[in-house]
């Protein structure tokens, strides 16, 4: 892709959002976009932006403290048009809060339905307790930033929010902006170009793409053992215990981009889908299902089409109950 002059920043880790940011933008304005990205996108997609920044991620809390701390003292230095360019991210990553600091930015979905997710779960419910202890808000606004405890909109900073579909009247989110527009309408409504520099970016070819026309049932999976709420062993125990629910051989098990399992080496005789790109594009490529599976990935919404959905939901597992609560199957605003 031709680089150009940096008009706009992009901060992002998934390859749904990089999905979204594209659509909603032109080809040129992509092409002169800097974007700051993590391990979350696989290399040989980082490598094809115009222009970008990889910060690697820290496992430990201290090493993630001292990371956000130095980047905030050195980003609007290093990278200038940080000040003055429009900003548009995902505001709960490690590095989020500190390369935003407290300029105005616009937020990118992280998925279907994530801000309704968030909002009613349990990480919404921490990071409001967090903020309930004086000392706790005044060190993390100081060190990391007040949008540290306050992501996915919750805060002044964030004026506008970029939408695939309606999200609950939050009063958090109150006064914002929010575009929504389904993938679906921003896909047609894209030339040639761009649909062509969507499929190079994600590596989808016309090999890759045939063998999925095939099946009829397609599973998702979740990134449970990633997050550390399973066992690899558990990930792979319930995921067999559902598949034996269907007849096999139309089984496309679609991996989600950050579960590392190897599928194909547990299950030899169900199709593994494990190219790391967002559902939804293979949705907007027409490839279609009867049937959807999933515990309570929000992928499942985003058909455009009738389909049936198996929503088993978070209390298929004690473990799952326990980290995300009970999560009903969101309703299509």
């Amino acid at each position: 892709m031709k680089k150009e002059k940096t008009s706009k920043v992009c901060i992002v880790d998934t390859v749904y959002t990089l999905l979204l940011y594209y659509l909603h933008c032109s080809t040129a304005d992509f092409n002169s976009t800097f974007f700051f990205v993590s391990s979350g996108l696989p290399d040989y997609i980082i490598k094809k932006l115009p222009k970008y920044h990889f910060l690697k991620k820290r496992n430990s809390v201290i090493s993630r403290c001292i990371f956000r701390i130095i980047l905030g003292l050195f980003a609007s230095l290093r990278w200038s048009f940080l000040r003055t360019k429009p900003i548009y991210a995902l505001d709960h990553l490690t590095y989020s809060s500190v390369l935003i600091g407290n300029k105005t930015y616009t937020l990118l979905e992280d998925g279907p339905y994530a801000i309704t997710y968030y909002y009613g779960g349990t990480f919404y419910k921490k990071n409001k307790h967090l903020r309930s202890f004086f000392i706790v808000r005044l060190m993390s606004d100081l060190i990391f930033g007040p949008l540290f405890l306050r992501p996915y909109g919750e805060n002044k900073q964030c004026k506008e929010l970029i939408l695939s579909a309606e999200c609950e009247d939050l009063p958090e989110l109150s006064g914002k902006i929010k575009h929504v527009r389904s993938l679906n309408d921003l896909w047609n409504n894209s030339d040639k170009e761009k649909k062509e520099n969507i499929l190079h970016l994600f590596n989808l070819t016309p090999k890759i793409l045939s063998p999925l026309f095939e099946k009829s049932i397609i599973i998702f999976t979740q990134t449970f053992y990633v997050d550390g709420i399973l066992y690899e062993e558990e990930q792979i125990q319930l995921y067999q215990n559902i598949i034996k629910t269907y007849p096999k051989e139309e089984i496309l098990l679609k991996t989600h981009p950050r579960d590392t399992i190897d599928y194909v080496k547990h299950f030899p005789n169900v199709a593994v889908f494990s190219e790391v790109v967002p559902f939804q594009l293979l949705n907007l490529l027409n490839i279609k299902f009867k049937k959807a599976v999933t515990i309570s990935s929000s992928s499942v919404l985003s058909f455009d089409y009738d389909i049936k959905i198996d929503w088993l939901g978070t209390t298929i597992h004690p473990k799952i109950q326990e980290a995300l609560g009970i999560i009903d199957i969101p309703k299509k605003l």
